[in-house]
């Protein structure tokens, strides 16, 4: 009976805990990743998000650079690139977190 209650307890703590992480994937817009390579002998990672929808809003872009944050830091970079208009739709970064304190920046000259 005891080892029953635990075992419902512990169940119950862990579908909350899937669930959020399950939420917080969704929430990201389609994207993939199309690399992700060592700045050795920097501590950090290059990574490059190709995302496919041309209407990605800024609140999405930076929620796929705080996703892949973790990954990058402390000395990477984590670009989101998308289909330009101006260019035929060609992928093109429109913004990057460089980690060096200015925060996500957004290249808005090529996405009007």
């Amino acid at each position: 009976m005891f080892r029953l209650l635990i075992l419902v307890i512990l169940v119950g703590f862990a579908i909350p805990v899937a669930a959020e992480t399950q939420t917080r994937s969704e929430s990201l817009p389609p994207h993939q990743v199309a690399s992700n390579t060592s700045l050795a002998p920097k501590k950090g990672r290059r990574i490059e998000i190709h995302v496919r929808d041309s209407n990605l809003t800024k609140e999405q872009c930076k929620a796929l650079i705080a996703n892949y944050r973790s990954q990058a830091a402390p000395d990477g970079q984590v670009s989101v690139h998308k289909p330009s208009t101006l260019l035929g739709g060609e992928l093109l970064p429109w913004c990057v977190e460089n980690f060096d304190g200015r925060s996500v920046t957004f290249n808005d000259t090529l996405f009007r």
